[in-house]
């Protein structure tokens, strides 16, 4: 379940402190602090997803596309529609994956997700800018402001960079490398702010015949 702690890459932004951030380039501080200023203003974020993911010890590449909806704090659903149907549901309650190819639910208790080794931590704030990540460059690309951070611990994530948009102030893009060489890019479309999105879209049924993987205890 990879994909589970790269968006929350993405999120550690939204809820963590950014003035917070450390790094070499003067201007840094600046663009976070409007970053962090924006999202206080967002309550729901909607929007489509693309994903490209390269396993580099199994030579393979794939490609991936879905919806992407978020109800700020807690809640985050990130629904795949190709190539296979499945379900990733994050409330304060923990974590639900619904496999529908395969006819399975995992479920795991908020207290793995919270307690998780970094990015997972910057779930509801509890992540530390400063403390976990290093700024190396910031690079303005066309209408994005790109940052290329390195994590300063030992863990699974090597290299992870964040693509900005200039004028909205949204995190639309999000690159991650593992140790390994194994890389994801997850990137944000057609982002719809504060619209839509409500608690009913973060209850999902298990379906009927599934196998249930209940990890919570």
């Amino acid at each position: 379940m990879k994909i589970f702690k790269f968006v929350f890459v993405i999120f550690g932004f939204i809820f963590t402190s950014f003035a917070n951030a450390s790094g070499d380039t003067s201007n840094s501080d600046s663009i976070l602090d409007k970053v962090q200023r924006n999202y206080k203003n967002i309550k729901t974020i909607e929007a489509k997803f693309l994903q490209d993911s390269h396993s580099e010890a199994l030579g393979q590449e794939e490609k991936s596309s879905g919806l992407f909806k978020a109800l700020i704090p807690n809640n985050i659903k990130v629904e795949y529609k190709e190539p296979r149907e499945q379900v990733y549901l994050v409330t304060k309650d923990g974590l639900t994956y619904i496999n529908y190819v395969d006819s399975q639910v995992v479920k795991d208790s908020a207290d793995s997700v919270l307690k998780s080794k970094l990015p997972l931590t910057f779930l509801a704030g509890v992540g530390d800018i400063k403390k976990d990540f290093k700024i190396e460059k910031i690079t303005l690309l066309g209408n994005s402001y790109k940052f290329d951070l390195e994590p300063k611990d030992d863990g699974e994530i090597e290299a992870i960079s964040l693509w900005i948009d200039k004028k909205s102030l949204l995190i639309n893009k999000l690159f991650v490398k593992e140790l390994g060489d194994n890389t994801i890019t997850f990137e944000l479309k057609d982002i719809v702010l504060n619209k839509n999105v409500t608690n009913d879209n973060f209850i999902i049924e298990i379906p009927k015949g599934f196998d249930l993987i209940d990890n919570q205890n």
